[in-house]
């Protein structure tokens, strides 16, 4: 198993078995091993044969998620879980990274460009003395 922010990837390794594909998974029952599946059911770790896909895909839809993708290869089979419900994704992120930084650069610009609190209180004495000096003269 993978874990990333936004999905999970199991793999397996093989094959799909006998007559089950990426389409029919869902519905189509075949046991790689037949007598741990047996041994499964008979202690109830599982209700029936078949049904653990079925039953994922609607436990997934319960809760607003996609039903998982399936890749094969000569290799290993790997089903694909997305969850856009937990996290955000690597564009996502991104995008809010560069939110921020854009931030901190135009606060750094315009504080950049904003006088020092002294340079802004010797020019406001500046400008008080010829106020005063203006209204004195008249």
């Amino acid at each position: 198993m993978k874990m990333f922010d936004d999905h999970i990837v199991v793999e397996s390794p093989g094959k799909l078995p006998g007559l089950v594909r990426a389409d029919n998974i869902r519905f189509t029952h075949f046991s790689r091993n037949p007598k741990i599946a047996e041994f499964l059911k008979n202690y109830k770790f599982v209700k029936e044969f078949g049904e653990g896909v079925n039953r994922m895909c609607n436990e997934l839809e319960q809760v607003g998620l996609k039903d998982p993708v399936y890749h094969t290869n000569a290799f290993m089979l790997q089903a694909v879980i997305y969850n856009s419900k937990v996290g955000k994704t690597i564009v996502e992120k991104t995008a809010d990274s560069l939110k921020k930084l854009a931030v901190a650069v135009n606060k750094s610009l315009i504080d950049y460009q904003k006088p020092a609190i002294g340079e802004e209180k010797s020019a406001i004495d500046d400008k008080k003395s010829a106020v005063d000096k203006y209204v004195f003269i008249e």
